[in-house]
């Protein structure tokens, strides 16, 4: 989506933008060829990035800072420079997916690690060593698994013969217990639950989202793609707190005074169906963006 999200953004000349999740620098490169000369601040926890950043570097001189840190520094990160946009992009990457030796993939087998940093725990740690009770606690709270109870018991007896290592293993213990759900994996959830208890990315993202409302300039907007609903769930009502809908009727003024930003679309952005066939992991892609109005 990033037509839409290049045409939200909208980069103006001489502005500093954040792209909070680098990655391969896909967004970024868009925001330095647009027609304005802006300057960006690329920030992204994997350290293996950065070769690609060092590769927009010399290709838009004095253009793009990188820094590797997690969304829980992006204050720190913009210090005192002023803001006109910062991008969040969610989720795990395609170049992380693709890769089995970082261990995200339940179709490539590969190590049980889906650490997108320098992490203090692996996905081996929790599956191995926390227990039942924890397990199924985690796969409801970070993926919403309704079989979270069945699986978790499912990988504590399996464990109990040989400790659990690799992807595929752990993809084949869910199986026995998930049915199949239509052209999604049985294991889709129970992945993504490892990985973002794993990364701390629920708490992560609350706090990068609060902290880039604090330091946006007015007329700055602050653009979000999530993936799935628990992500969604956490930007929708953040914005909530602090937007006010412009069709607000008896109330408006006093809407007007109490917060500091409004939505930039009427609705939250979707990709079209030419996106979805050219990007199949693009299908379940939300765009929410506000602009600072005060």
């Amino acid at each position: 989506m990033l037509e839409e999200v290049l045409k939200v953004l909208s980069p103006q000349n001489n502005s500093n933008y954040i792209d909070a999740t680098f990655g391969a620098g896909g967004h970024t490169r868009a925001i330095l060829e647009s027609p304005s000369n802006c300057r960006v601040i690329g920030i992204d926890r994997d350290p293996t990035v950065k070769i690609f950043a060092e590769n927009l570097q010399n290709e838009f001189p004095n253009r793009l800072q990188f820094i590797n840190a997690k969304f829980s520094s992006i204050k720190e990160v913009a210090g005192s420079q002023q803001i006109s946009g910062v991008l969040f992009d969610i989720g795990v990457s395609s170049m992380q997916i693709n890769n089995p030796e970082r261990g995200f993939s339940f179709m490539k087998d590969g190590p049980l690690t889906m650490t997108m940093g320098d992490n203090e725990i692996s996905a081996y740690d929790v599956i191995n060593h926390y227990s039942e009770d924890e397990i199924a606690s985690i796969l409801w709270e970070c993926g919403e698994e309704k079989q979270s109870n069945k699986i978790a018991q499912a990988i504590c007896k399996y464990r109990k013969i040989s400790p659990i290592k690799t992807t595929l293993e752990l993809a084949e213990i869910v199986k026995l217990v998930v049915h199949k759900r239509g052209k999604i994996h049985p294991a889709t959830l129970t992945f993504q639950a490892i990985r973002v208890f794993v990364n701390n990315e629920l708490k992560e993202l609350a706090k990068g989202l609060k902290d880039a409302i604090e330091f946006i300039e007015v007329g700055g907007k602050i653009v979000i793609i999530t993936f799935q609903g628990l992500e969604d769930k956490i930007v929708k009502d953040i914005f909530k707190q602090y937007t006010y809908k412009s069709h607000t009727n008896k109330f408006k003024e006093q809407a007007i005074h109490d917060k500091l930003f409004q939505n930039v679309t009427k609705n939250v952005l979707k990709p079209s169906k030419y996106e979805i066939k050219r990007n199949l992991r693009a299908r379940s892609a939300k765009i929410r963006a506000v602009i600072r109005t005060k």
